[in-house]
């Protein structure tokens, strides 16, 4: 992608969370976007064809590239605490997305960012062992609904408690239970 395009939907990005600070997602319309970046409609679809696009588009910019590095066992309570930190200082946005139609949207980002986490996670743990590999997805998978039904959760409660709490939390939890897992998996074929 060339410069200039980034600088456009960045720009565009930057607008639609302007707007997400101040009204309800449904109220937003393209129009408004456009405005604010002093664009027109064509500019906009030229680079996305909605604005849940250009919603997923800020996601993977701001936060999934971020986390697109490679995830170990050793280092995941980073990542985790990253995410939550990213979603709770995009507060507003966050809100305006989650009480409205683009809730989905959300919940598709936490999903994808947690599972590339814990996926890798699962196989770095299980690298001595002989486990399939749908097997290890599933254990991801597993701890990812979890993990994202926690950080719903959190958001439901106005974003209590903190996000270092959580993740010292999550960690004691998770410590020595994949492994188990793992080693269950492999004992039973």
């Amino acid at each position: 992608m060339n410069n200039e395009t980034n600088k456009t939907k960045k720009k565009l990005a930057e607008a639609l969370k302007k707007l997400m600070s101040e009204r309800a997602f449904e109220k937003i319309k393209i129009q408004d976007i456009v405005d604010i970046c002093h664009m027109n409609r064509r500019t906009f679809y030229y680079h996305f064809k909605d604005i849940y696009e250009l919603l997923e588009w800020f996601y993977h910019e701001e936060a999934l590239k971020q986390l697109e590095i490679n995830s170990t066992y050793d280092s995941w309570t980073n990542e985790l605490l990253y995410l939550f930190h990213y979603i709770e200082s995009n507060r507003k946005v966050t809100l305006c997305v989650f009480k409205s139609l683009g809730r989905e949207y959300l919940e598709d980002f936490m999903y994808k960012t947690v599972f590339r986490v814990v996926k890798n996670i699962v196989y770095d743990i299980a690298f001595d062992l002989e486990v399939k590999e749908a097997q290890k997805d599933f254990i991801a998978h597993y701890y990812t609904v979890s993990l994202v039904g926690m950080m719903t959760h959190w958001i439901q409660a106005d974003f209590t408690p903190n996000p270092t709490e959580i993740t010292n939390m999550t960690n004691l939890i998770i410590q020595g239970t994949m492994r188990n897992a793992l080693e269950r998996f492999s004992q039973n074929g």
